[in-house]
């Protein structure tokens, strides 16, 4: 009997953070490779002091801010019950706070910051006091948005530093994904294959920076959604017969 021909693998260059890497891997098949190309460290930049507890809401946009935030209020020995109102951009955030006891106050049912915004300017008092907890390197389209309608202040608690691994040793991707905008920014080389992004705004920076790849978008913005769109986009290369085999 002949042996049995072993799946092939489906290869996937990924953008994401070790964290996220690790959320989206454990969901997926042996038969899907996942190959981080650009690594990203984070550095803080400044901490939560007590005086930010003195607002209406803080606001929290990515699951590294919310850990950082935790570390602060923990490091500091920051008074819980003196907490504002905290909103997140979606549920992958919020678990790292429910994780340390907290539940936040406002979690948009989709993962994007003009959702978020839009449900803040629902559920926040006009004129109310908003502080962004976010990356440095996050654009300023959330706070003019908020400005409108509140008094927001920002402090970015930390910064991603990326840096690319050597891709000629690497194996040739079927796939490329991206999580973030940022790590669109931060990719300097071609896209040599179809690009999965996890959402719109992330997939507007592909098309901008790469007008020329073909885009896209997971079925949720989350871990789950990628895993489930790249397991679904592996399955229908597979099913695809080569060039001059049999049917």
């Amino acid at each position: 009997m002949a042996e049995k021909e072993k799946p092939q693998r489906f290869t996937v260059w990924t953008t994401f953070t070790d964290d996220l890497t690790a959320r989206v891997r454990r969901r997926l098949p042996d038969t899907i490779r996942l190959i981080p190309v650009l690594e990203a460290a984070h550095e803080r930049v400044e901490s939560a002091k007590p005086r930010d507890l003195e607002t209406d809401w803080i606001v929290l946009t990515s699951r590294r801010g919310a850990g950082f935030f935790l570390e602060d209020l923990k490091k500091q020995k920051l008074d819980l019950r003196k907490l504002p109102k905290i909103a997140v951009v979606g549920k992958a955030t919020a678990e790292v706070l429910e994780e340390a006891g907290l539940y936040p106050d406002l979690v948009p049912e989709t993962a994007e910051t003009p959702e978020l915004v839009r449900e803040l300017k629902r559920a926040a008092e006009p004129g109310s006091r908003i502080l962004l907890l976010r990356a440095r390197e996050a654009d300023h389209e959330m706070e003019t948005a908020l400005e409108t309608d509140f008094r927001v202040m920002r402090k970015d608690l930390y910064e991603i530093r990326y840096s690319s691994r050597d891709l000629k040793r690497l194996p040739g991707p079927d796939l490329m994904a991206f999580a973030s905008r940022s790590a669109v920014r931060a990719w300097k080389e071609p896209v040599p294959c179809p690009v999965l992004c996890i959402s719109d705004i992330t997939a507007s920076q592909v098309h901008q920076d790469h007008p020329e790849a073909s885009v896209l978008l997971a079925d949720e913005i989350s871990a789950a959604g990628l895993a489930e769109t790249i397991i679904g986009l592996s399955q229908a290369e597979s099913a695809v017969p080569e060039p001059g085999s049999a049917r």
